[in-house]
Order: structure tokens, then sequence, then C-alpha cells
């Protein structure tokens, strides 16, 4: 089943959201001193002709994400990195999809994942 079939349908979208929610905000919880639930929307859509993918997944949330996270002491250790820039949510976000069945990799850059909401 192509991209065409549920990118872009709201009930993809709200699904995917519901992964989304669970998946990062156990990373998050995981890896940093964050003690709150980010509350994350999805929208899917084709790309515009001035980007770079075919498939755009915005991610919005109800607080705006900061630029860069804090690693908790464990993982400051663990990385030898105080911290990690936002960008890594969105690699994860890609691993998600990639491990319910979207082939992101196979056809060049099919699909792009936008933070929306960045403080």
């Amino acid at each position: 089943m192509g991209l065409h079939s549920y990118f872009g349908k709201k009930s993809y979208d709200e699904a995917f959201g519901k992964i989304i929610n669970k998946v990062i905000n156990s990373y998050l919880k995981k890896v940093t001193d964050i003690d709150f639930d980010y509350e994350f929307e999805i929208k899917s859509r084709e790309a515009n002709d001035d980007e770079y993918y075919n498939w755009i997944v915005e991610v919005y949330t109800d607080i705006p994400l900061p630029r860069t996270f804090k690693y908790n002491d464990e993982y400051k250790i663990k990385k030898k990195l105080d911290g990690f820039h936002h960008s890594v949510l969105s690699n994860e976000i890609k691993d998600i999809l990639a491990s319910i069945g979207v082939d992101t990799k196979s056809f060049g850059n099919t699909v792009g994942v936008k933070l929306m909401n960045l403080k």
C-alpha cells in the first residue's frame, strides 16, 4: 500500500499521533529530567514544490519544544554530552514510521518530519 493510501487522512494522523505520544514521551522521560507529557498532534500532507520531501509529517505540541534538551545525569555519563538538539526527535519519529511499516528510505527522502511548535 502506498503512502497515498493513508498520509493526509485524519484517521491515520490520529492513530500515528497516539503512537508518537507514547513513544516520544517515554523516550524524553528516560533520557531527560522532564516529568510531564507533551501532547503531540500529527498532520501529514503532501509536500509543497519547494520542500525537499514527497510527504511531510507536521508535529504540533501543546507546550513549545525547546531547541535543545538536557540529558539527565545518567545519560550525560553514557553519551558524554550535556544534551541533544530537537532534530533528534524528528529522527526518532522517522524511525517509528519505519517500525510501523512506512517505507521512508526506498525512494530517497520520501518523508520529512517538521516540529512545528519550537521555542
